[in-house]
């Protein structure tokens, strides 16, 4: 390309300028403009030609510049710049450092002859384009002055006032501050070399302007603040947060705002520890308090709220205890907040408390556990303090706002509930007690707030702080507690099975023996009301077996009254199998666990096995179901012994002459559970009988057969390979002579597509012979 450049101009508005470029030659280029807008450049490229001359970012950056010093045209420099704005990230860094003295000087003159902002898009351009330069300058030149000096002159329009310009000014500051080459390269400074000197000119102008009238230097100067204050070395960061929080108390509104605004932002942006110390952190929460606006200022006191809770979050980040130290004030100073007339005020409080909770507490709270342990009786704690401070809204004051005081209570609960039940035993009392006052509005948070108390402290020691009070013995007939028994139902789990061994199955035996009682008398209404807490207590044990902590040391103790549970009372079947179910899948996580309740098989199957085979009309009986689900779960961790010997006893049974067709049903089915779990000696005695079977009249007894030649056939123990690889001809054989004269040939398709899945080879010999 040539250092000739030819520029044709169209109309020119102060508004906007559109380019066209045509082809471009090695001889000249043509810029076309039309109308060019200050708040973007469209370029319309056609081909670029150079004579198979690859044009780089660099030749763009030269005939810029060259272009700059040829012309004096406003528009065709903006235009110019514009371009080169957009390639210059691209030139190689070693052009940008060697042509640095030559292009900041030509950039910095453009900038002071257009300083007033004539051109809005010109100096935009120049602002990045500057901020592009600077980025790539390594760290040991910004100890040059000339290099200084260039940023300082990007720092002056921070505060332009013209929006695209002050706007062009502080990327270009956070592009040099935050994205330089060498900040974002491996093991980066802790701070950018211009860091103080941005802190310097960003507190003088503040400073200069104050906060008083309109202050917009001061709000333009701030709104920069929120976004590199983090970037700060200490020093320099410690002396902008004084200043800012002398320019918040001058009453502007709109200063402290934007103060409290730049203070979130540099919180969020998570400054290093050593830009920001843990003490400082803390020195300006408590600083924070002297700001703290009316309790019905929505803006304002939302803002403060989100100051705050980022704060502790960041100091929880820098040092967890003394973080832990400064919640307290925090938790007393919000609660006030929830007596704001404004429900905006209410909802922000609530929302900072819990996630602070969270975000705070929950990584300390075997820390704070031991300190709540050790403290001296009658001592107050942090904790202490924080408990105490929300315990004051459950009283009358805060009634409008106890929705959102027992939603604090269920994440105190989740977060501390298991490490420290203790310190909630007080405050369990009055929220159960609010629960029966009168008109009670917000009893589903309520329910909620106990559900995680029973789910985090554990049934034991939420019934340690609020009995049931229901004892069997002179009992108040209305039950004024009942309620936190399908509340405790729905949230018991991963807790003690002992508990409910200890305490809720001698309530269930009391709570029958009253209702026969009852019903002996003709207290009917009495006996109905004791009949229906027995099967509540029953009811609970479903989820005490769901992930127990103590099965090896409870299972013992519960097994005997387990299995009888399920032989003589039909009607607690359904709840103990459930359990029974989800104490196996338990077990199988823990090798321990699976032994200690794999030794009860031989107590728990015959009872299952009977129950199962009864004779019963309804084949599809919810509980008979769930009778052969149950049994599947045990035979998983039973001996394999004691399954064959039952598996012996359920063969000797089929060959019986004189059993029912649904008795034989049954055996069948439970005969199918056992297959996987059995040799290949026995698998031939079932797969005997099952053939036997394949002719019958009876469909279900068919079905079922072929049930069992399927399972054989896609097994994949070793009982059913070895049985597989030495009978295969004669499965197939069978299976093939059946489909002819089966009813049920659908399951004999069924079947054979099974044994052709498990067994490829054989494909070729039959499948021509197959009726699809």
């Amino acid at each position: 390309m040539t250092d000739s450049v030819t520029i044709t101009s169209g109309d020119y508005t102060t508004d906007s300028v559109t380019l066209t470029s045509g082809d471009y030659t090695t001889d000249s280029v043509t810029l076309t403009s039309g109308d060019y807008t200050t708040d973007s450049v469209t370029l319309t490229s056609g081909d670029y030609k150079t004579d198979s001359v690859t044009l780089t970012s660099g030749d763009y950056k030269t005939d810029s510049m060259t272009a700059l010093d040829t012309t004096d045209d406003i528009e065709s420099q903006a235009a110019i710049l514009y371009l080169l704005s957009l390639v210059i990230k691209r030139v190689p860094v070693a052009v940008l450092r060697s042509k640095f003295a030559e292009v900041s000087k030509k950039f910095l003159d453009l900038l002071a002859a257009n300083v007033d902002g004539g051109s809005t898009a010109l100096v935009k351009s120049l602002l990045l384009s500057l901020a592009g330069v600077l980025r790539v300058q390594d760290q040991a030149s910004w100890s040059n002055t000339s290099v200084q000096r260039v940023y300082s002159g990007l720092l002056t329009f921070i505060t332009h006032k013209k929006p695209k310009i002050r706007k062009a000014a502080q990327q270009g500051v956070c592009l040099v501050l935050r994205g330089s080459l060498f900040m974002t390269q491996a093991d980066p400074p802790s701070y950018h070399p211009a860091a103080q000197l941005t802190a310097k000119y960003c507190i003088q102008q503040i400073e200069k302007c104050g906060g008083t009238g309109e202050a917009l230097d001061t709000l333009h100067t701030l709104a920069l603040l929120k976004d590199i204050l983090a970037q700060f070395p200490l020093n320099s960061m410690k002396s902008c947060c004084e200043t800012i929080l002398r320019m918040m108390t001058l009453s502007n509104v709109m200063v402290t705002s934007c103060g409290m605004q730049t203070l979130y932002g540099m919180f969020v942006n998570k400054p290093k520890p050593s830009n920001l110390s843990a003490e400082l952190n803390a020195q300006l929460i408590t600083a924070m308090y002297d700001y703290q606006p009316s309790e019905n200022d929505v803006q304002p006191m939302r803002a403060w709220l989100a100051v705050m809770e980022k704060g502790h979050l960041n100091l929880t980040r820098l040092d967890e205890k003394l973080c832990i130290s400064h919640l307290p004030r925090l938790f007393s100073s919000t609660m006030t907040c929830l007596l704001s007339d404004k429900s905006d005020i209410t909802s922000a409080a609530a929302k900072t408390m819990k996630d602070v909770l969270k975000e705070c507490v929950t990584p300390v709270a075997d820390s704070v556990k031991h300190l709540v342990d050790t403290a001296p009786s009658g001592s107050a704690t942090p904790i202490h303090k924080m408990v105490k401070a929300v315990e004051s809204g459950l009283s009358y004051q805060f009634h409008s706002v106890w929705g959102l005081v027992l939603q604090i209570y269920t994440v105190f609960f989740e977060v501390l509930g298991k490490q420290c039940p203790k310190l909630f035993k007080k405050s369990l009392q009055s929220i159960v007690d609010l629960r029966d006052s009168s008109r009670f509005a917000y009893k589903a948070e309520l329910d909620h707030a106990i559900g995680c108390a029973v789910r985090y402290m554990g049934p034991r020691q939420v019934l340690e702080a609020v009995p049931l009070n229901i004892t069997g013995d002179n009992d108040d007939y209305n039950f004024p507690r009942s309620w936190m028994i399908p509340v405790i139902r729905e949230n018991v789990c991963n807790t003690e099975l002992g508990f409910f061994t200890s305490y809720f199955l001698p309530l269930a035996a009391k709570f029958r023996q009253r209702a026969l009682e009852a019903t002996q008398t003709d207290n009917i209404v009495v006996g109905k009301s004791y009949e229906t807490l027995q099967h509540q207590m029953w009811a609970l044990l479903p989820g005490f077996c769901n992930k127990p902590t103590d099965l090896v040391q409870s299972f013992k103790g519960i097994a005997k009254i387990l299995g009888t549970a399920i032989n003589d009372h039909s009607n607690l079947r359904m709840e103990v199998m459930s359990s029974l179910r989800k104490i196996i899948n338990h077990s199988m996580t823990e090798e321990e666990s699976k032994t200690e309740v794999a030794k009860f098989a031989k107590n728990f199957l015959p009872i299952l096995f009977n129950i199962f085979t009864a004779e019963s009309d309804n084949t599809k009986d919810p509980v008979k179901l769930a009778v052969l689900e149950t049994i599947k779960c045990y035979l998983q961790i039973a001996d394999m012994n004691l399954v064959s010997t039952f598996c012996d006893k359920c063969t000797e049974k089929l060959e019986e002459e004189n059993i029912t067709p649904s008795k034989r049903h049954s055996l069948l089915d439970i005969a199918i559970t056992e297959l996987p779990y059995i040799d290949d000696k026995r698998i031939k005695q079932l797969y005997s009988i099952a053939c036997s079977y394949l002719q019958s009249l009876d469909k279900t007894l068919q079905k079922k057969s072929y049930r069992i030649l399927e399972e054989i056939c896609s097994g994949n123990s070793a009982g059913c390979k070895t049985f597989i690889s030495q009978n295969l001809s004669d499965i197939q054989s069978t299976l093939l002579t059946s489909l002819s004269s089966s009813s049920s040939s659908s399951k004999a398709v069924s079947c054979i597509n099974t044994v052709k899945s498990q067994h490829l080879y054989c494909h070729s010999v039959y499948l021509p012979t197959l009726p699809f």
